[in-house]
């Protein structure tokens, strides 16, 4: 019962970007959607996009009511590559294969928010999503995005040295 009551004072904020939409929910412990955020957006470059995961944040936190002082993480799924090492984004963008973004996202966000900030590519994101919440019912589980591979064989110099594949 304590465990059961503890998983529903922890919230987060899931948040996923890409080239002609977005989304931020906010979830509890427990499973439960807390708020839901969709928008259509036209972010055409990279600084069109980081205005987006901001005003979708705030959009969440004040959605999410009673439960604000329970969100403990935001996690953020972006298209393109995300080196966590440097912390450097090369983000997919229209007229460009892609735009290498040095903006410290992550620094940014958790000073903004006072809150912890996980940045993801979004099919790592979506692989580890699967692997929580259907590990238990499934027993081999290949994961496959096949634009991204795509894209990093197409768009990045020095492939080995940004995403061991």
């Amino acid at each position: 019962m304590a465990e059961e009551k503890n998983k529903k004072n922890k919230c987060v904020i899931g948040l996923g970007i890409n080239l002609f939409d977005a989304r931020a929910i906010v979830l509890r412990g427990d499973g439960k959607v807390i708020a839901e955020i969709e928008r259509k957006h036209g972010a055409d470059t990279a600084n069109d996009t980081i205005k987006v995961v901001f005003e979708l944040l705030e959009d969440a936190l004040n959605k999410s009511g009673k439960y604000k002082e329970s969100i403990k993480k935001i996690g953020l799924a972006l298209g393109g590559i995300v080196n966590k090492k440097k912390e450097v984004v090369f983000w997919p963008q229209e007229g460009a294969p892609y735009v290498h973004v040095t903006f410290p996202l992550k620094e940014h966000l958790e000073k903004k928010f006072g809150l912890t900030v996980v940045v993801e590519n979004d099919a790592n994101a979506c692989a580890w999503a699967e692997y929580l919440l259907n590990f238990s019912k499934y027993k081999n589980v290949l994961y496959m995005f096949f634009t991204s591979i795509i894209l990093l064989k197409s768009s990045v110099p020095d492939i080995e040295q940004t995403w061991k594949v």
